[in-house]
């Protein structure tokens, strides 16, 4: 009885066919319009404008439109009812009526850029289902085989062009051209500048040099450093080159005041007697390098002749093999007399030999002692 209850309300719930002589039932409505496109009507498979699929299904073909090309459809208001006439095998005609309600009736193709041919409205109820409903044919078989991917934004590539330094944004050329000295003297002053007017004291004036734009002044400038970087050993010359400089300087200074029309020739003059005086220089201290070893090595020579012939090998054999004076007595090869470890104050009885010592006394408590002391002053303070 149950299962026959359980029947009668199935076939209840059950879509019959509307076609006359055709007894066809399903319960779901999906099955009932693949039924009737394929039976009844016949729909011709749909073709994509954009690829080559086809369905007959207009749902199927607007859903791969939206997956594959990114197809936005149309949306039109809900219709209370829709009519769809229908030719029996008799020749008559029947009118059907399928309410819809308020729910939308189904997704419209939309317009394109070639006209999509739809099917009846009436059968056009599954279009708004979001679920892939795979039909028996092989371009769907074949375009639903190879799923669907997700890409995240932040996955796809971003950095996709290389960038260069632009002008203004530090490039190489740019800090050749920069003089770095004199920012780094500004800055120095600027912060003395601050300092002193927060101590309230008056702010040191500047002499500002005149700005330099040439590339050859650069060159005469570094050449310049140079020449006192070397010069920075020799306390005599130093003065020397200082002076020489200062009065190069002012003599530069006045030349190009009174002759403007020179500046040229005289850069090229001045680096000229630059590079001559820094071979000159460099020349000198090479010589005087070399003076100071020939005097230190024929001076170790000479003593240590001098030790060999006059001291006696068996007095100081150290001497005589040229080994130095203060040795480590630890060291093997040595003929020092090692200290024994028992070689201090406490171990040696001096209670008759130091009476009239006030330093050095022999005492039993071993914090007063002498090497506690000594010990103590060297370690602990």
């Amino acid at each position: 009885m149950q299962k026959h209850l359980r029947g009668e309300e199935r076939a209840s719930r059950s879509f019959s066919c509307p076609y006359s002589n055709c007894d066809f039932q399903s319960l779901q409505k999906g099955n009932m319009d693949t039924h009737i496109r394929s039976v009844h009507t016949r729909i011709k498979d749909q073709e994509c404008p954009d690829c080559e699929f086809a369905t007959a299904d207009p749902g199927s073909l607007t859903r791969h439109r939206k997956r594959r090309h990114e197809y936005v459809p149309e949306r039109r208001k809900p219709r209370a009812e829709q009519t769809l006439s229908t030719s029996s095998a008799s020749g008559t005609s029947d009118i059907i009526i399928i309410n819809s309600g308020n729910r939308y009736p189904g997704h419209n193709p939309g317009r394109s850029a070639s006209e999509v041919p739809q099917a009846p409205k009436a059968l056009n109820q599954k279009a708004s289902n979001p679920k892939l409903n795979a039909s028996n044919t092989t371009t769907q078989a074949r375009d639903v085989k190879g799923g669907s991917r997700q890409v995240s934004v932040r996955d796809m590539p971003s950095h996709t062009k290389l960038k260069f330094r632009q002008i203004g944004q530090t490039s190489t050329s740019e800090v050749d051209k920069r003089d770095l000295r004199a920012e780094l003297l500004a800055a120095e002053q600027e912060a003395r500048n601050k300092k002193r007017k927060a101590e309230g004291l008056p702010l040191e004036v500047e002499d500002t040099p005149a700005p330099v734009a040439d590339d050859e002044t650069n060159k005469r400038r570094k050449l310049l450093q140079d020449a006192i970087e070397l010069d920075k050993d020799d306390d005599e010359e130093e003065e020397e080159e200082n002076e020489k400089e200062t009065e190069r300087k002012k003599g530069q200074d006045d030349n190009e005041d009174d002759n403007s029309d020179d500046d040229e020739s005289d850069e090229e003059d001045d680096t000229a007697a630059l590079l001559r005086e820094l071979e000159k220089i460099k020349r000198e201290r090479a010589e005087d390098k070399a003076r100071l070893e020939r005097e230190q090595s024929a001076s170790e020579a000479a003593s240590r002749e001098i030790d060999i012939a006059t001291a006696n090998p068996l007095l100081n054999l150290a001497a005589a093999l040229g080994q130095p004076t203060n040795i480590n007595t630890t060291a093997p090869g040595t003929f020092a007399v090692k200290r024994r470890w028992d070689d201090d104050l406490i171990f040696k009885n001096q209670a008759m030999s130091s009476r009239d010592k006030p330093q050095g006394q022999f005492v039993n408590d071993l914090l007063r002692t002498e090497f506690h002391k000594k010990f103590m002053s060297k370690f602990i303070k």
